[in-house]
């Protein structure tokens, strides 16, 4: 289901022809159970999906999803983003019916990953990025043209493919030198990135109602 959210807009037409111009790589499953990041170069972290079944932040229950950047406030680079899913107040599954909000997890993921790349919410109604989810459309189609448009200005169409290694293998366990209050972090001198090929995303905050974030 990850690489369908991400395939919509890797997929997205472009006006005047082609797909916008990322790539991605999935690394495999890992055994830390929380959002984290070590302090270090982009390298020495990995970006997760998670699913947070107990724990979701009690002042927020009707935020179905939310994306998490960490990078330097000066530079403006990234070295870490992370998407945790609501599955402590939300269903994901339209199946089953146990007193949480039911909402299209296909839907929740692909938002997601739209900030993940670098997209900040809509106010064009009908969009994906748009904040509130039950004003979407259920047609067949996830993103409207507002989404299109906005993925194909960051990542434009070009005649040379992105090329974005992936580190291998990707860290398992959850590291002991994690960014807090009590353990900052001085970051590495990473001020450049490729705008066709970078990480880019885009910084969302949690507001009230019932969205996603």
């Amino acid at each position: 289901l990850v690489a369908q959210a991400f395939a919509e807009w890797k997929n997205a037409p472009c006006p005047g022809g082609g797909t916008p111009n990322f790539q991605v790589h999935f690394q495999g499953f890992v055994s830390c159970d929380r959002r984290q990041t070590v302090c270090g170069p982009s390298d020495e972290n990995v970006n997760t999906i998670l699913f947070r079944d107990l724990d979701w932040p009690t002042d927020m229950p009707s935020v179905a999803g939310l994306t998490v950047p960490i990078g330097s406030t000066k530079s403006g680079f990234v070295i870490d983003a992370d998407v945790a899913l609501n599955s402590t107040y939300f269903n994901f599954d339209p199946s089953v019916s146990d007193g949480r909000q039911s909402v299209e997890l296909i839907r929740v993921l692909t938002h997601e990953l739209g900030h993940f790349l670098g997209l900040a919410h809509s106010d064009v109604d009908g969009a994906l990025m748009s904040i509130y989810y039950n004003e979407l459309p259920m047609g067949a189609s996830i993103l409207s043209a507002d989404d299109v448009d906005a993925i194909c200005a960051i990542y434009p169409p070009s005649a040379s493919p992105a090329v974005c290694e992936a580190t291998s293998p990707a860290y398992d366990v959850c590291s002991d030198d994690e960014i807090s209050a009590t353990n900052p972090c001085a970051l590495p001198a990473e001020t450049t990135e490729d705008s066709a090929a970078g990480c880019s995303i885009g910084k969302s905050a949690p507001l009230d109602g019932s969205r996603l974030v």
